[in-house]
């Protein structure tokens, strides 16, 4: 099973998964994005925008309810530094919590985490498209794994000529394409089953995909990986089958407490995401205090996917809500949430699929079927 973002900042962190905590303790193997740094350290790197720094007792949460693996690769691993990623490391790893997509230089952000169920392994790549510059590991400096993106105008003609926004396209960088499929195929050799995780996209409007998020996930299904996951919209994406594969490509956050909005962002930073990003803006939710989103942010899933070594079998979702308490709720939602995923598919461009419940000792699946 996979999950988007994890940000766990309660008194009682063990509350956040009480609703889903049935769910998640199924999992043979259990995969999240963990988009927080774990430290006491007061240290605020240069560039981190909100700090997501959290006390290092929270983690204990996310082994109690049976995280394997977590990615690091996201643009806040570096928010109270190098200390901070150290800790953050040192924390997880006491946990037994494996890690991958950060580290104290760039062989370690790029080696894959490894785990096992029975006679077979699977390992877990993980990349952020979306940093702070600088925050990249580097050989002998510490960061996260990137993948790079090319940014351009469509047409430069009429922009230079009468001063119009710039219609742009994202695509992948392909320096990063061949890393990345150089990557998976030595993963592959060390394991059954790969997984890839990638952070990046727009998280400013819903169902939005660049070129390059199509792009790194086909790449990594070409060179072997059996799964992609993406995240870091904050919102749900669609999913697609591809070539013996299933791209997620956005599982928002499963739990992301941000309970001091108010004192951490100034009222200039609320105004600037409000002109520019209008609805889906970050900004306080009347009865909602742990989640400053729009309604739409409240609406989740846990991925679920069976594969035997003959690669993957089929892939679905259990749907969740995201109750006022900042609670994944896996109880009654799951009609609304598969025609929500149906329409991010539609307008995306995405072939249609096929969404089929059953239910699996007493858990409601959603497979997802070409």
């Amino acid at each position: 099973m996979l999950t988007g973002d994890l940000l766990v900042d309660r008194d009682d962190p063990g509350s956040a998964f009480e609703l889903v905590a049935p769910v998640l303790r199924r999992a043979d193997v259990l995969f999240g994005n963990n988009e927080c740094v774990y430290t006491t350290s007061e240290v605020r790197a240069p560039g981190a925008g909100i700090r997501v720094a959290v006390p290092p007792g929270n983690a204990k949460s996310l082994r109690d309810n049976g995280f394997d693996v977590l990615s690091l690769a996201n643009n806040h691993t570096l928010d109270a530094g190098h200390e901070g990623l150290v800790e953050t490391l040192r924390t997880l790893g006491d946990l037994g919590l494996a890690t991958c997509g950060a580290g104290p230089d760039l062989a370690a952000a790029t080696s894959p985490a490894l785990a096992r169920h029975g006679d077979e392994t699977v390992a877990f790549l993980a990349y952020t498209c979306v940093f702070p510059p600088g925050h990249q590991a580097r050989e002998g400096v510490p960061g996260v794994a990137d993948l790079n993106v090319v940014v351009f105008p469509e047409s430069d003609i009429e922009v230079a000529q009468s001063g119009a926004l710039p219609t742009l396209r994202a695509i992948a960088d392909p320096r990063s394409l061949d890393r990345l499929a150089a990557q998976v195929r030595a993963a592959r050799e060390s394991a059954d089953h790969v997984v890839i995780s990638i952070h990046g996209g727009d998280g400013t409007r819903p169902a939005s995909l660049y070129e390059y998020e199509r792009q790194f996930a086909h790449c990594a299904i070409d060179a072997g990986a059996a799964i992609v996951a993406g995240h870091h919209h904050h919102l749900l994406r669609g999913i697609e089958h591809y070539g013996g594969g299933i791209v997620f490509y956005g599982l928002a956050h499963l739990v992301f407490d941000v309970p001091r909005f108010g004192e951490e962002v100034s009222s200039s930073t609320v105004d600037f995401f409000a002109g520019r990003n209008g609805e889906y803006a970050l900004g306080p939710r009347e009865g909602y205090p742990l989640l400053p989103m729009h309604p739409d942010a409240r609406m989740t899933m846990v991925a679920v996917c069976e594969l035997t070594p003959a690669g993957l079998v089929r892939a679905g979702f259990v749907p969740c809500r995201i109750n006022p308490a900042g609670q994944p709720d896996p109880r009654g939602t799951g009609e609304e949430i598969v025609e929500y995923v149906r329409s991010l598919i539609a307008q995306a461009g995405l072939p249609p699929v096929r969404c089929v419940v059953e239910d699996v000792d007493g858990l409601p699946v959603v497979w997802v079927q070409p």
